[in-house]
Protein backbone atom coordinates (compact mmCIF):
# COMPACT_ATOMS: atom_id res chain seq x y z
CA UNK A 1 0.00 0.00 0.00
CA UNK A 2 1.17 3.36 -0.75
CA UNK A 3 1.80 5.82 2.36
CA UNK A 4 0.44 8.89 2.88
CA UNK A 5 3.63 10.99 3.57
CA UNK A 6 5.21 13.45 1.11
CA UNK A 7 8.56 12.44 2.42
CA UNK A 8 11.58 12.03 0.42
CA UNK A 9 14.12 9.22 1.93
CA UNK A 10 17.27 9.65 0.04
CA UNK A 11 20.11 6.65 -0.10
CA UNK A 12 23.40 7.48 -1.74
CA UNK A 13 26.88 8.38 -1.38
CA UNK A 14 29.02 10.77 -0.36
CA UNK A 15 27.16 13.71 -2.83
CA UNK A 16 24.22 12.92 -1.13
CA UNK A 17 25.82 13.42 2.03
CA UNK A 18 27.60 16.76 0.92
CA UNK A 19 30.71 16.24 0.63
CA UNK A 20 33.55 18.29 -0.22
CA UNK A 21 37.43 17.98 -1.28
CA UNK A 22 39.30 20.92 0.40
CA UNK A 23 42.86 20.63 -0.86
CA UNK A 24 43.91 23.15 1.58
CA UNK A 25 43.78 21.51 4.84
CA UNK A 26 47.37 19.99 6.28
CA UNK A 27 45.63 17.02 7.32
CA UNK A 28 43.99 13.89 4.89
CA UNK A 29 41.97 13.32 7.12
CA UNK A 30 40.52 16.32 7.18
CA UNK A 31 40.22 17.10 3.37
CA UNK A 32 36.80 16.19 2.99
CA UNK A 33 34.34 18.26 4.78
CA UNK A 34 30.63 18.65 5.12
CA UNK A 35 28.11 20.99 3.42
CA UNK A 36 26.24 23.21 5.51
CA UNK A 37 23.63 22.98 2.50
CA UNK A 38 23.97 19.58 0.59
CA UNK A 39 21.30 18.32 -1.51
CA UNK A 40 18.52 17.23 0.45
CA UNK A 41 19.00 20.32 2.92
CA UNK A 42 18.50 22.47 -0.44
CA UNK A 43 15.30 20.02 -1.96
CA UNK A 44 13.86 19.60 1.01
CA UNK A 45 13.75 23.41 1.28
CA UNK A 46 12.18 24.33 -2.38
CA UNK A 47 9.54 21.12 -2.17
CA UNK A 48 8.59 21.86 0.82
CA UNK A 49 8.51 18.52 1.98
CA UNK A 50 11.07 16.82 4.48
CA UNK A 51 13.87 14.87 2.79
CA UNK A 52 15.53 11.86 5.10
CA UNK A 53 19.20 12.35 4.23
CA UNK A 54 20.65 8.81 4.40
CA UNK A 55 23.84 9.21 2.21
CA UNK A 56 27.27 7.75 3.66
CA UNK A 57 30.43 8.88 2.58
CA UNK A 58 32.01 5.81 0.42
CA UNK A 59 28.67 4.13 0.10
CA UNK A 60 28.25 1.41 -2.25
CA UNK A 61 25.19 -0.40 -3.13
CA UNK A 62 25.83 -3.19 -1.38
CA UNK A 63 25.91 -0.99 2.00
CA UNK A 64 22.98 1.39 0.72
CA UNK A 65 20.72 -2.17 0.91
CA UNK A 66 22.22 -2.21 4.46
CA UNK A 67 21.05 1.27 5.22
CA UNK A 68 17.90 0.46 3.56
CA UNK A 69 17.30 -2.30 5.89
CA UNK A 70 18.25 0.06 8.60
CA UNK A 71 15.82 2.44 8.00
CA UNK A 72 13.03 -0.29 6.70
CA UNK A 73 10.18 2.66 8.85
CA UNK A 74 11.46 5.25 7.33
CA UNK A 75 11.21 3.93 3.84
CA UNK A 76 7.31 2.76 4.38
CA UNK A 77 6.78 6.16 5.72
CA UNK A 78 8.09 8.10 2.63
CA UNK A 79 6.19 8.72 -0.68
CA UNK A 80 9.61 8.42 -2.63
CA UNK A 81 13.00 6.56 -1.90
CA UNK A 82 15.66 8.22 -4.23
CA UNK A 83 18.81 5.83 -4.95
CA UNK A 84 22.08 7.59 -5.76
CA UNK A 85 25.19 4.63 -6.78
CA UNK A 86 27.52 3.72 -8.60
CA UNK A 87 30.55 6.09 -8.23
CA UNK A 88 31.83 4.11 -5.70
CA UNK A 89 30.66 0.77 -7.08
CA UNK A 90 32.70 1.53 -10.67
CA UNK A 91 36.15 2.39 -8.92
CA UNK A 92 38.82 0.03 -8.47
CA UNK A 93 41.68 -0.18 -5.76
CA UNK A 94 44.33 1.93 -7.38
CA UNK A 95 47.08 0.93 -5.04
CA UNK A 96 46.20 -2.62 -6.10
CA UNK A 97 46.46 -1.75 -9.68
CA UNK A 98 50.13 0.37 -9.02
CA UNK A 99 51.94 -2.68 -7.83
CA UNK A 100 50.01 -5.69 -10.00
CA UNK A 101 49.63 -4.42 -12.70
CA UNK A 102 49.50 -7.49 -14.55
CA UNK A 103 46.74 -8.93 -12.80
CA UNK A 104 42.67 -8.91 -13.55
CA UNK A 105 41.17 -6.40 -11.09
CA UNK A 106 37.91 -5.78 -10.58
CA UNK A 107 35.32 -2.67 -9.75
CA UNK A 108 34.92 -1.88 -6.00
CA UNK A 109 31.27 -3.84 -6.77
CA UNK A 110 31.87 -6.03 -9.77
CA UNK A 111 28.95 -4.96 -12.63
CA UNK A 112 26.88 -8.13 -12.45
CA UNK A 113 26.68 -8.16 -8.63
CA UNK A 114 25.85 -4.04 -8.55
CA UNK A 115 22.83 -4.65 -11.07
CA UNK A 116 21.57 -7.87 -9.36
CA UNK A 117 21.92 -5.88 -5.92
CA UNK A 118 20.57 -2.79 -7.18
CA UNK A 119 17.46 -4.61 -8.65
CA UNK A 120 16.51 -5.74 -5.34
CA UNK A 121 16.75 -2.55 -3.33
CA UNK A 122 14.49 -1.47 -6.13
CA UNK A 123 11.94 -4.27 -5.51
CA UNK A 124 12.90 -3.67 -1.81
CA UNK A 125 11.66 -0.52 -1.31
CA UNK A 126 8.58 -0.93 -3.31
CA UNK A 127 7.49 -3.79 -0.75
CA UNK A 128 7.66 -1.35 1.81
CA UNK A 129 5.33 0.50 -0.01
CA UNK A 130 8.02 3.33 -1.11
CA UNK A 131 8.20 4.48 -4.52
CA UNK A 132 11.89 4.36 -5.72
CA UNK A 133 13.63 6.94 -8.26
CA UNK A 134 16.82 6.61 -9.59
CA UNK A 135 19.64 9.17 -10.38
CA UNK A 136 21.56 8.62 -12.88
CA UNK A 137 25.54 9.41 -12.23
CA UNK A 138 27.24 12.65 -12.61
CA UNK A 139 30.31 12.35 -14.90
CA UNK A 140 33.97 12.81 -13.34
CA UNK A 141 36.80 14.57 -14.48
CA UNK A 142 39.33 11.79 -15.20
CA UNK A 143 42.54 14.05 -15.84
CA UNK A 144 41.87 15.32 -12.33
CA UNK A 145 40.89 12.28 -10.70
CA UNK A 146 43.86 10.62 -12.02
CA UNK A 147 46.36 13.64 -10.14
CA UNK A 148 44.48 12.93 -7.49
CA UNK A 149 44.95 9.30 -6.80
CA UNK A 150 48.07 9.30 -7.72
CA UNK A 151 49.59 12.37 -5.93
CA UNK A 152 51.92 10.58 -3.78
CA UNK A 153 52.88 7.78 -6.23
CA UNK A 154 55.92 6.96 -8.20
CA UNK A 155 56.37 7.60 -11.57
CA UNK A 156 56.92 3.93 -11.72
CA UNK A 157 53.73 3.89 -10.04
CA UNK A 158 52.24 5.92 -11.88
CA UNK A 159 52.80 4.40 -15.18
CA UNK A 160 52.08 1.01 -13.92
CA UNK A 161 48.69 2.48 -13.55
CA UNK A 162 48.61 4.18 -17.24
CA UNK A 163 49.55 0.61 -18.93
CA UNK A 164 47.10 -1.11 -16.97
CA UNK A 165 44.06 1.58 -18.70
CA UNK A 166 46.05 1.38 -21.83
CA UNK A 167 47.13 4.38 -22.31
CA UNK A 168 45.12 6.86 -21.60
CA UNK A 169 43.52 7.83 -18.81
CA UNK A 170 39.92 8.82 -20.29
CA UNK A 171 39.19 4.85 -19.67
CA UNK A 172 38.50 5.94 -16.22
CA UNK A 173 35.38 7.60 -17.57
CA UNK A 174 34.65 4.83 -19.74
CA UNK A 175 34.20 2.12 -16.82
CA UNK A 176 32.27 4.90 -14.40
CA UNK A 177 30.02 5.34 -17.90
CA UNK A 178 29.43 1.60 -17.93
CA UNK A 179 27.91 1.67 -14.88
CA UNK A 180 25.58 4.27 -15.53
CA UNK A 181 24.61 3.29 -18.70
CA UNK A 182 23.61 -0.22 -16.57
CA UNK A 183 21.87 2.04 -13.79
CA UNK A 184 19.57 3.43 -16.72
CA UNK A 185 18.58 0.52 -18.13
CA UNK A 186 17.76 -1.30 -14.62
CA UNK A 187 15.79 1.67 -14.06
CA UNK A 188 13.74 1.25 -17.34
CA UNK A 189 13.28 -2.69 -17.36
CA UNK A 190 11.80 -1.90 -13.28
CA UNK A 191 9.79 0.23 -14.67
CA UNK A 192 11.42 3.04 -12.29
CA UNK A 193 11.35 6.83 -12.74
CA UNK A 194 14.80 8.46 -13.32
CA UNK A 195 16.07 11.64 -13.15
CA UNK A 196 19.33 12.58 -15.34
CA UNK A 197 21.80 14.37 -13.57
CA UNK A 198 24.63 13.36 -16.16
CA UNK A 199 23.12 15.61 -19.29
CA UNK A 200 22.83 18.55 -16.96
CA UNK A 201 26.89 18.48 -16.95
CA UNK A 202 27.32 17.24 -19.91
CA UNK A 203 25.86 20.07 -21.88
CA UNK A 204 28.39 22.67 -19.88
CA UNK A 205 31.30 22.93 -22.07
CA UNK A 206 33.67 23.81 -19.05
CA UNK A 207 32.39 20.74 -16.74
CA UNK A 208 35.03 21.06 -14.54
CA UNK A 209 34.09 24.30 -12.83
CA UNK A 210 31.71 21.97 -11.75
CA UNK A 211 33.81 19.74 -9.60
CA UNK A 212 36.25 19.94 -6.68
CA UNK A 213 40.05 19.23 -6.97
CA UNK A 214 39.87 15.62 -6.67
CA UNK A 215 38.03 15.58 -10.08
CA UNK A 216 34.91 13.28 -8.37
CA UNK A 217 33.00 15.33 -5.58
CA UNK A 218 30.54 17.93 -7.23
CA UNK A 219 31.65 21.46 -5.49
CA UNK A 220 28.79 23.73 -4.62
CA UNK A 221 27.97 24.87 -7.85
CA UNK A 222 28.11 21.19 -8.82
CA UNK A 223 25.45 20.43 -6.00
CA UNK A 224 23.13 23.31 -6.95
CA UNK A 225 23.03 21.81 -10.41
CA UNK A 226 21.95 18.31 -9.21
CA UNK A 227 19.59 19.68 -6.69
CA UNK A 228 17.94 21.73 -9.18
CA UNK A 229 17.22 18.81 -11.52
CA UNK A 230 15.96 16.93 -8.51
CA UNK A 231 13.48 19.60 -7.54
CA UNK A 232 12.35 19.97 -10.96
CA UNK A 233 11.68 16.70 -11.26
CA UNK A 234 9.78 16.20 -8.15
CA UNK A 235 8.08 19.65 -8.73
CA UNK A 236 6.59 17.20 -11.85
CA UNK A 237 5.11 14.77 -9.87
CA UNK A 238 2.29 15.22 -7.93
CA UNK A 239 3.51 15.48 -4.25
Amino acid sequence: MQTESNKITILGDSIMKGVFYNPCSSSLRDRYILSSDPIPTRCSRSLGIECVNLGRFGSTIVQGVEQLNRNSVTISNSKYTLLEFGGNDSDYDWQAIAHLPQQQHSPHTPLQIYKDTYRYAIRKIREAGSEPVVLTLPPLDAERYFQFFTMNMTLEEKGNILKWLGGSISTISMGHELFNIETIKLAYSERVSVIDITSAFLSIRNMSVFFCQDGIHPNESGQALIAEKIIEAFSAKVM
